[in-house]
């Protein structure tokens, strides 16, 4: 399984294969495509090259974060993700 997350960025124009919006008591979990492939050549600016083929397989997920700025006066900590059950290439 790979998969690539962005949070925010002017650049994101791919096709999104999903969304998803977590706040303080609601997550978000998502399983991606299985895919055997390496995308040496990702770009995190440009958002690309971004396929589904074996050289430019992409798992792109757009995560909202619904949290009013004033949760965070009275508290720590930030937003958790995780990417598990992958293996990255040497």
């Amino acid at each position: 399984m790979l998969g690539a997350l962005f949070l925010a960025g002017g650049a994101f124009s791919a096709s999104i294969d999903r969304r998803g919006t977590v706040d303080p008591t609601t997550p978000f979990t998502w399983d991606g495509d299985t895919a055997t492939g390496a995308n040496t050549d990702y770009d995190a600016e440009s958002g690309g090259p971004c396929g589904k083929t074996a050289t430019d397989y992409c798992d792109i997920t757009l995560l909202r974060v619904n949290v009013d700025p004033s949760f965070w006066n009275t508290r720590g900590g930030g937003v958790q993700i995780s990417a598990r059950n992958f293996t990255p290439n040497p």
